[in-house]
């Protein structure tokens, strides 16, 4: 909870609050405030639990993202939905 407060010291985005406190405790261990906001997107839009939000982070797939974003000029949804079935594939 201090750690929640440091790092948002005003008010934690209503975001994060709306994630179970599972997943808020893995995702304020973040440093990268970009790649935090990433997670808690892609949390809140996929309706990970918190087992698939570290299983993501391991296996890295903001950069994996961030990487093939700068490389191919693409529609941005459509390559983390891809981006996100092929890990699945993997992790199933």
């Amino acid at each position: 909870m201090q750690k929640l407060y440091m790092l948002y010291p005003d008010n934690p985005p209503n975001d994060l609050l709306g994630l179970p406190w599972d997943c808020v405790k893995v995702i304020i261990n973040i440093l990268s405030v970009e790649k935090r906001t990433f997670y808690i997107n892609a949390c809140q839009k996929y309706s990970w639990d918190v087992r698939k939000l570290r299983y993501y982070i391991v296996c890295d797939l903001f950069e994996k993202y961030i990487f093939l974003k700068q490389e191919r000029n693409c529609n941005q949804e459509n390559l983390l939905e891809n981006l996100i079935k092929y890990e699945m594939i993997i992790f199933e």
